[in-house]
């Protein structure tokens, strides 16, 4: 967690010590200043998985479940996530399910698990490849799959990844920021609201252990 908070400080320490130094043209200067954006941004996504872990940790009651339909609900999260999500090159693909799909939900909640899910696509995809969003109904059983064009997870991490803290491959060699409490978050969130989440290569059939 220091490290993740120590990088961006450090590139907003350095931006603004160069531009005291010397005067910046305009077009510098937007440079400049969107790049110190995106660190805010970062600092402000890190605290707030931070903050989230935390109460999830601390929590005593259950969590409040209200009826929802997953179509309707799940695109209005892509909604609000699509214009921040599509200025990293993101190509976001929504396919709703043919019926309604109704499930017991904590808005909040579940906004954070579609936003951490779909930004784990987008670090793990091809630059620009799509990310698809599929809602499906089996009987009493709601499905929703988020799913990319990366290379996927190296064989017997397909539950680690879901571990506080833990991320695929050498610490070292990881090119992609994070501090590994996104899929740690998703998978807490889930269980709250008696869901269950796994991550494979390819298509996730109805009839696995989804426990």
């Amino acid at each position: 967690v220091t490290h993740e908070f120590n990088t961006p400080i450090s590139t907003l320490r350095l931006l603004i010590e160069t531009a005291q130094l010397r005067p910046l043209g305009s077009e510098k200067t937007q440079e400049y200043l969107q790049r110190m954006a995106a660190e805010v941004a970062r600092l402000e996504q890190a605290s707030g998985q931070v903050l989230a872990s935390a109460r999830l940790e601390e929590a005593t009651e259950p969590v409040s479940l209200r009826a929802h339909d997953l179509n309707e609900l799940t695109g209005a999260v892509l909604q609000r996530l699509r214009p921040g999500l599509e200025a990293r090159g993101a190509r976001l693909e929504f396919t709703p399910a043919p019926v309604a799909v109704p499930v017991s939900l904590e808005e909040e909640a579940f906004g954070l698990i579609l936003g951490n899910l779909v930004d784990n696509a987008i670090k793990y995809g091809p630059p620009s490849s799509p990310v698809g969003v599929r809602v499906e109904r089996h009987g009493d059983v709601a499905q929703l799959h988020v799913e990319d064009r990366g290379g996927g997870i190296r064989k017997g991490e397909e539950q680690r990844i879901f571990e506080r803290f833990y991320r695929s491959g050498e610490e070292l060699t990881r090119e992609t920021v994070g501090m590994g409490l996104g899929l740690h978050l998703v998978r807490s969130s889930v269980e709250a609201m008696n869901g269950w989440i796994r991550a494979a290569k390819g298509h996730l059939p109805l009839d696995q252990d989804w426990k």
